[in-house]
């Protein structure tokens, strides 16, 4: 089976994510610094990102998108939501630009620890 144009944006998230120290129940490490999720949709249950995590105490939460895709009217709500909250909440279809600006988050809160 072929990997979508999202799911390889996703696949490199992830391995930056785990490069980071941050762990997730399918990929586990010891003595992690943060933790994710990725939302299975399945038509039920609240809508939601891609991933949302926590890294060191902070919210994050990405939309990943394939190349020329944008997100939703939903996605764009629920990505405001987080930002009113003070969280961390990109979307992206292109995986450098996402791994480069979560790493710019990461760092920041390196430096608030």
């Amino acid at each position: 089976m072929s990997i979508t144009p999202e799911g390889a944006v996703k696949t490199i998230v992830k391995e930056y994510l785990r490069s980071r120290n941050v762990a997730s129940l399918s990929a586990s490490m010891s003595n992690p610094v943060g933790y994710y999720r990725m939302h299975v949709p399945n038509g039920y249950g609240t809508p939601a990102l891609d991933f949302e995590g926590c890294y060191k105490g902070r919210f994050f939460a990405i939309e990943t998108k394939a190349r020329g895709n944008t997100p939703s009217a939903m996605q764009n709500l629920i990505m405001k939501a987080h930002q009113d909250a003070l969280g961390f909440s990109i979307w992206g279809d292109d995986a450098e630009t996402i791994c480069r600006r979560l790493g710019e988050f990461f760092d920041h809160v390196d430096k608030l620890a």
